[in-house]
């Protein structure tokens, strides 16, 4: 279950992690090392003690997916 999503401006997720500091950032299975996509907050996370989890993709249940949905039913 997501507790919190977090909208940010910069490309990658550094600043608000350092800032929320979560036990857990949790990323899609295709980011698993050692195939996996970089993950360039993978340092902030480990710095102040958290750890990064990586979950099995689901088909359409995604965070960008329910995003892409959430933008399709506003009013133009």
């Amino acid at each position: 279950m997501v507790t919190l999503a977090v909208i940010f401006s910069d490309m990658t997720p550094e600043r608000p992690l350092a800032r929320l500091r979560p036990d857990v950032h949790c990323k899609g299975a295709d980011y698993a090392p050692p195939h996996g996509m970089p993950i360039p907050e993978m340092a902030t996370v480990e710095a102040y003690g958290g750890r990064v989890e990586f979950l099995p993709l689901v088909p359409e249940r995604s965070t960008s997916s329910l995003m892409g949905r959430v933008r399709a039913s506003l009013p133009s």
